[in-house]
C-alpha cells in the first residue's frame, strides 16, 4: 500500500487535489478519512489539502442546493411526487432549517437529499450558506480526527501488525455503520412524525 501511494501520488502531484476537490462532490466521509490519513503518512499537505477539502465541500453542497431549485421550478414530477415522498424533510426544514441541515451532514444518504429539498423549499440561500460552512468545520473536524489518531495509532503499532493498514479499511466501515446507524435513526423519527401527522 505504501509503495503504491509512493509511486502514484508523487507522479499526479497537483492533481491529487484537484481529484480530491471533484471527488468531494459525491463522496466525503472517506474521501476526508483517507486524505487526512495519508497527509499524516506525508503523501499530501495538509496546508493545502484542508481548504481544497473546505472548498470543495462548499461548492458542491452549494451545487446540490441549487440543484434542487432548478428541479423544482423545472419538473412537474419533481414538484409532485419527490416533494410529498420528502415531505417529513421539507416540514422539518420549514420548522429547523438549521438543526435539520446540521443534523442531515452526519446521516449517510440524508445529507444530498436535505440539501435538495431545502434548495426546492426555497430555503434563503444566505442561511443555507452560514449553516452549511459552520456544519463543514464541524464535520471535516470529526472525521479528520478520527483519521489523524487513527493513522498516528498505526505508526505506534506498525512494527508488532504487519498488515496495519488493514485497519483503515476497518475504520471506514465501521464509520459507514455509524453513519448507517444515525441514518436508520433519523428515518425513525422522520416515520413518527409523519405518522402524527396523518
Amino acid at each position: 500500500m505504501d509503495a503504491f501511494f509512493q509511486n502514484h501520488l508523487a507522479s499526479i502531484g497537483w492533481a491529487a487535489y484537484l481529484l480530491i476537490f471533484f471527488l468531494m462532490f459525491f463522496e466525503g466521509d472517506a474521501l476526508i478519512f483517507l486524505s487526512v490519513y495519508l497527509t499524516n503518512q506525508g503523501y499530501l499537505e495538509l496546508e493545502i489539502l484542508v481548504p481544497v477539502i473546505f472548498a470543495a465541500a462548499v461548492v458542491g453542497d452549494s451545487l446540490w442546493f441549487k440543484f434542487g431549485g432548478y428541479l423544482e421550478r423545472r419538473s412537474p414530477f419533481v414538484h409532485k411526487w419527490f416533494g410529498k415522498a420528502t415531505t417529513p424533510i421539507n416540514d422539518r426544514l420549514a420548522r429547523k432549517p438549521k438543526t435539520t441541515l446540521f443534523l442531515s451532514k452526519f446521516m449517510y444518504g440524508l445529507n444530498r437529499v436535505t440539501m435538495v429539498r431545502a434548495g426546492a423549499i426555497s430555503m434563503r440561500y444566505k442561511t443555507f450558506l452560514k449553516t452549511d460552512m459552520f456544519t463543514i468545520i464541524c464535520w471535516i473536524s470529526l472525521i479528520g480526527g478520527i483519521a489523524f489518531f487513527t493513522s498516528v495509532s498505526l505508526d505506534l503499532f506498525r512494527h508488532y501488525f504487519k498488515y496495519a493498514q488493514f485497519t483503515i479499511l476497518g475504520v471506514i466501515v465501521l464509520l459507514y455503520v455509524f453513519m448507517h446507524f444515525m441514518s436508520k435513526i433519523h428515518h425513525h423519527v422522520i416515520a413518527d412524525s409523519l405518522e402524527d401527522s396523518l
